[in-house]
């Protein structure tokens, strides 16, 4: 908490920043600015097709790699290993 000195000099650092640049006065009491909905729109979608592309990617590898009988082997342990802790 501010006392009254410190409160007064605050004012009169407010006023001369007004008079000196109002329109970074008016940016700096606006506050912070929200990120756009179009911003935050793009960041999901590009989660999302990250997410889609390494989940998908992963049993293709597997399969290409390994073969189509040990990915499905592999596969069901990871499942069982996180399903049921084994």
């Amino acid at each position: 908490m501010l006392n009254s000195e410190e409160r007064r000099r605050l004012k009169a650092i407010e006023r001369q920043l007004w008079s000196e640049d109002p329109g970074l006065a008016r940016r700096l009491a606006g506050g912070p600015h929200p990120i756009p909905n179009w911003a935050r729109a793009a960041a999901t979608v590009l989660v999302l097709v990250v997410f889609a592309v390494v989940v998908g990617a992963v049993p293709i590898a597997m399969v290409l790699v390994l073969g189509p009988a040990t990915a499905i082997v592999t596969m069901f342990a990871l499942t069982m290993r996180s399903a049921y802790g084994w």
